[in-house]
């Protein structure tokens, strides 16, 4: 690896320790103390903390990462989990949508439970690359325009470069987009590539937009990073997010705690 020529905080060097995990699956203690140069004790430290975090599994001179890193769950799984704390989310998100909006949202469970409580609002026009939110506002009888690409099959929605270009030609007044991980300092980030270019152009394409998920995301990281916390208008989370969480990446964006 390459010597890191910046001087990183402790936070900032576990992040990269856990983006070489997404990539490489194993980094050693002298990879680390080399790349980021640091002490093999600092390193031993860093892994510490990464396992404490669920993140890294540690053995006899390095670590692995932990198999429920990147989950890669169907989103009929993902519906089941933490459904209290998502739709206390959903719930707030609401309350910023007027009648008459014209909103962007992609896929995911909390997603769709905001969706569902958007089919009393009078005059949206939705648009979207998730199938079930289509089929629920097609139901409701409310505007809706679907994002065209290949389908997705994990989450159900339409990637790619044609879903990109029908996005490029569009400006919703809001959108909502949701993330598999919070736990970073730089932005929230997703599974994969496909899914993050979507997410960014649906942030550049809004007049403000929110990232909305769960606190259980607030100690995840995924490998791909879809945007700066500084480039959305705010997280829109639980209040079981902890402090120290809620503290740093405050400093970066606003962040809308459910009641």
């Amino acid at each position: 690896m390459a010597s890191s020529t910046k001087k990183l905080s402790a936070d900032e060097r576990q992040m990269q320790i856990s983006r070489i995990l997404m990539l490489r699956d194993r980094i050693t203690v002298n990879e680390i103390a080399s790349e980021f140069s640091v002490t093999t004790e600092t390193a031993r430290k860093d892994l510490s903390i990464l396992e404490q975090k669920g993140i890294a599994k540690k053995f006899h001179g390095g670590a692995t990462r932990q198999n429920n890193y990147l989950s890669g769950m169907f989103i009929n799984e993902r519906m089941e989990q933490n459904i209290f704390n998502k739709r206390r989310v959903a719930a707030k998100a609401a309350t910023l949508v007027p009648d008459g909006a014209t909103i962007l949202m992609d896929s995911g469970s909390t997603t769709f439970f905001l969706a569902e409580m958007l089919t009393s609002k009078k005059g949206l026009l939705v648009i979207t690359n998730a199938l079930s939110i289509v089929n629920l506002m097609a139901n409701h009888n409310i505007r809706t325009m679907m994002v065209g690409g290949e389908v997705f099959k994990s989450d159900m929605s339409a990637v790619g470069s044609w879903s990109e270009l029908c996005l490029s030609n569009i400006t919703a007044d809001i959108a909502f987009i949701g993330a598999t991980g919070l736990n970073s300092l730089y932005g929230p980030s997703v599974e994969n590539f496909l899914e993050s270019n979507v997410k960014n152009a649906m942030i550049q394409h809004s007049k403000s937009c929110y990232v909305i998920a769960d606190s259980s995301k607030c100690s995840s990281i995924s490998l791909v990073q879809f945007s700066n916390w500084q480039d959305i208008t705010g997280l829109i989370t639980d209040a079981d997010a902890s402090p120290s969480f809620l503290e740093k990446v405050g400093k970066e964006t606003n962040i809308i705690l459910s009641e």
